[in-house]
């Protein structure tokens, strides 16, 4: 099986301090003879002082 290449997307406070990172994954999803390149989420983590802030 080939690995999965993986990037992370960190949002930050302008100050500098973490929000939250996002774990993006790329990947080949194959339909036959067709690859057809795809991205899905493998995760995200929010820091506690940062959740249910929303309105």
């Amino acid at each position: 099986m080939r690995s999965l290449q993986v990037r992370y997307c960190r949002l930050r406070t302008a100050g500098g301090d973490p929000v939250a990172e996002l774990e993006a994954l790329s990947f080949q999803l194959r339909f036959g003879a067709v690859a057809v390149a795809a991205e899905g989420i493998g995760g995200v983590e929010t820091q506690p002082e940062f959740r249910r802030q929303g309105t």
